[in-house]
């Protein structure tokens, strides 16, 4: 795994046109001043994605899709495939988030797909998996992740030489305020990466292993000093731009 941090902004279900505008007007002075070191990507919602693209393309940051449907074209109203992605100059997407899996029953095998097709047009997955309060409390976290993993792991086998990012998100830490341990988080990233160090054709330099649930600056330096981290994927505080700028400051000591 890569020693420099990638620090990934998911705005969600939040942010119109002006509200884009606005928030980079204070972003990128910051950003241009503290000449941050580490990898950042913006997931708008897809109506700020061409938006995005203007502002952003005369810098190093990246963007990306929250969500995509996995196949190329046809009757599948209200869905955005991987060309219409790409065609934004998104280079990252986000599969299996927890609220996906929750709100809109998307299963290993939707996921599989999605990873699949993410693959195949040189888009870079950022995909998720994670324990609920009750899984963990029942001692089932390794169980679930494992069995999170499965798919991922049969269809990265395929692509062996593109990049994955895989975020850990404990279900009962994302936008609570609560987030795991320094230990629990350390124990489920090492899991994690045992899982793709499991197989013989890994190529771990391709792999990241980010972390997601409530990060606020405060906490990111002690998540990211371990070194099975290698960043953050982060929801509410990446929606303040002097927050944010502080997170991606954030230096692996």
């Amino acid at each position: 795994m890569e020693n420099n941090l990638l620090f990934i902004a998911n705005w969600k279900m939040n942010n119109a046109y002006a509200d884009l505008v606005s928030y980079f007007n204070i972003f990128l002075p910051l950003y241009n001043q503290t000449k941050p070191v580490n990898d950042v990507v913006f997931l708008p919602p897809f109506t700020l994605l061409y938006l995005i693209k203007e502002i952003l393309k005369a810098t190093n940051l990246k963007w990306g899709a929250q969500n995509f449907y996995y196949e190329s074209k046809g009757a599948f109203t209200g869905e955005i495939s991987a060309l219409m992605i790409k065609d934004t100059g998104s280079t990252y997407v986000l599969i299996g988030h927890s609220e996906r899996r929750k709100y809109f029953k998307e299963n290993s095998q939707i996921i599989a797909n999605k990873l699949h097709k993410a693959f195949s047009e040189n888009i870079i997955p950022i995909v998720c998996v994670g324990e609920t309060l009750e899984e963990r409390k029942s001692g089932k976290t390794f169980s679930v992740l494992a069995n999170q993993m499965k798919p991922i792991l049969k269809t990265y086998q395929n692509f062996i030489n593109k990049e994955i990012v895989v975020a850990y998100e404990p279900v009962w830490a994302i936008g609570t305020g609560v987030n795991a341990t320094i230990e629990e988080i350390k124990e489920s990233h090492s899991f994690i990466l045992s899982l793709f160090l499991k197989q013989s054709w890994v190529n771990d330099s391709n792999i990241k292993i980010v972390y997601g649930g409530s990060i606020d600056s405060k906490i990111t330096p002690a998540i990211v000093s371990l070194d099975v981290v290698n960043g953050c994927l982060v929801g509410g505080a990446s929606l303040k731009p002097e927050e944010f700028i502080k997170i991606v400051n954030t230096i692996r000591s």
